[in-house]
């Protein structure tokens, strides 16, 4: 039996064979030509490894599954630009800023640097008001009153002639030993995109669902009431009204906040996907609210929101 041409783990897993690869009665032995698997009691050959065969144990199977699933998911955050984390804790400012300007902060999170939190408004010119401003795509009006909730927050600050977003809420790379409850990671080229292609009357409904992150399940994307639950069976969905509730808008329009959130889309890998997605559920009469997973998405496995494109 030849292994030639593997990897050293291929190699030494021939080595191994013999200990522990051997099921209960069985015996593996080579004639220098292949190698067979053999019954103890019967001597019946029950299955030969022809020349130029590849044997792999299973924690070897295990290690390159790991493996593929680590290369799709790096493939899927390179696809969407790469990606900045929020950190949500219940002493962050960000969730006492008005929905626009919730929005409009993520959207600048985009340009964050690594390690020291400075915007960019190119890959080397850090950000000024002027850039910032343009970036943003407001009026001179609209953009200082934002500066003026941005700034008292503490959440965007000048510091040394550059601008900065509080490391204790964003980070682009490691977050060390920061402190959270919730890591989100947002994912920077569809949130441009997301943020671009939504019209600024509508920038507060995209603030809408960034100011519930601790009510977004971090598996499942679903607005829910238990949002560290694994199980998609156990989930306890927020209802519309609920939502109502939750973002202070009034119950008796929920309907015209579902329209408007079905108009907000972007370009996704070559297609249009929505940011929110309300589907019926026609035995509770209520609606699951889900997030779209390529714009935020807080959990370990992402492909449990896989299927979820269906809806987008």
């Amino acid at each position: 039996m030849r292994f030639s041409g593997k990897t050293r783990n291929e190699r030494r897993f021939k080595m191994k064979w013999p200990k522990n690869s051997i099921s209960k009665g069985r015996i593996l032995i080579s004639d220098k030509t292949n190698l067979m698997l053999i019954d103890r009691d019967t001597g019946e050959v029950v299955k030969t490894f022809e020349d130029g065969c590849t044997i792999i144990s299973p924690e070897e199977r295990q290690r390159r599954s790991n493996y593929w699933q680590h290369v799709n998911n790096s493939k899927k955050s390179y696809s969407s630009g790469g990606f900045i984390f929020y950190l949500y804790n219940d002493e962050s400012k960000f969730s006492e800023l008005s929905p626009r300007t919730a929005a409009r902060i993520i959207y600048l999170a985009t340009y964050l640097s690594y390690d020291d939190n400075i915007l960019y408004s190119t890959q080397r010119k850090k950000m000024t008001k002027s850039t910032m401003r343009e970036a943003l795509g407001l009026s001179v009006a609209t953009f200082y009153e934002f500066l003026d909730e941005a700034t008292e927050s503490g959440i965007l600050h000048c510091e040394d002639g550059c601008w900065k977003l509080s490391p204790f809420s964003f980070r682009k790379g490691g977050v060390g030993k920061a402190k959270y409850d919730v890591l989100v990671k947002l994912y920077t080229k569809t949130i441009r995109d997301l943020y671009k292609s939504t019209p600024k009357k509508f920038h507060q409904y995209l603030g809408y669902v960034f100011l519930l992150v601790p009510y977004v399940n971090t598996e499942w994307n679903i607005v829910c009431h238990n949002s560290f639950e694994p199980d998609l069976d156990c989930l306890e969905p927020m209802t519309v009204g609920e939502f109502c509730d939750a973002i202070g808008y009034h119950r008796s329009n929920a309907k015209a906040l579902v329209k408007n959130f079905r108009t907000i889309t972007f370009s996704c890998r070559g297609e249009q996907q929505r940011f929110c997605t309300f589907v019926y559920e026609p035995e509770k009469e209520n609606m699951r609210i889900f997030v779209n997973p390529n714009v935020m998405y807080t959990g370990k496995h992402p492909e449990n929101v896989d299927a979820l494109g269906a809806f987008f």
